[in-house]
């Protein structure tokens, strides 16, 4: 019955491995009170393209940072606004981490899928547009990809030219640690494996 109980417990361990967590950053350069609590890396940019016209100082490329999911960016009705975003990824960060962003007034956040090929740059770059003098209006978001701009999404519908915001969701591999018995090494990914580790050590040492 022993034995039983301990193998019962080493499969749910080793069933268990390899889950992540999610952890949210609100913007690229400063930390805020929705963040998660995962390490976080705030050495990341914002930069107002310097061709850009924006319609006034209250729809500018701030309001893409400014933490406030009800504000907006707008460029002017004659040209366009760009804003570029440069994110440094936290460590244990993976390819399956998801870039939030806000295209319009009707539709709360949506969250993209980041392109392989703009994942595995340095940084992770951004570019956001706002164009107001084409037919139609739009805004557009994209990833640097290591060769050119990759379109992520050309928004030209209700509230075409609005830019309101934009967040990280990082998918973090939690620290691996490792225990070896009778020449066996365990992995542990996630906190919820090194509490059922406990439960095997207890199961080897105690009831064994």
């Amino acid at each position: 019955m022993k034995k039983i109980i301990i193998n019962i417990i080493l499969f749910l361990f080793l069933s268990s491995n390899g889950f992540s967590a999610w952890c949210y950053q609100e913007t690229a350069n400063q930390s805020h009170i929705s963040d998660g609590s995962c390490i976080l890396n705030y050495s990341g940019t914002y930069y107002n393209d310097p061709s850009s016209a924006w319609l006034s100082s209250s729809y500018d490329f701030n309001e893409v940072f400014d933490t406030n999911w009800s504000s907006y960016a707008t460029a002017t009705a004659t040209w366009y606004g760009i804003v570029f975003i440069n994110y440094s990824k936290p460590v244990n960060s993976t390819e399956n981490s998801l870039w939030q962003i806000k295209f319009n007034n009707t539709i709360d956040k949506v969250n993209f899928s980041i392109p392989l090929n703009c994942w595995n740059q340095d940084n992770l770059q951004f570019k956001v547009s706002s164009q107001f003098f084409t037919i139609p209006d739009y805004s557009n978001w994209s990833c640097y990809n290591g060769t050119n701009w990759q379109y992520l999404l050309n928004h030209n519908l209700t509230d075409p030219a609005s830019i309101y915001e934009e967040a990280m969701w990082w998918d973090i591999e939690e620290n691996t640690y490792s225990i070896s018995r009778d020449s066996s090494t365990f992995p542990i990914t996630n906190f919820g494996s090194f509490f059922l580790l406990l439960l095997l050590l207890f199961g080897y040492f105690i009831i064994g």
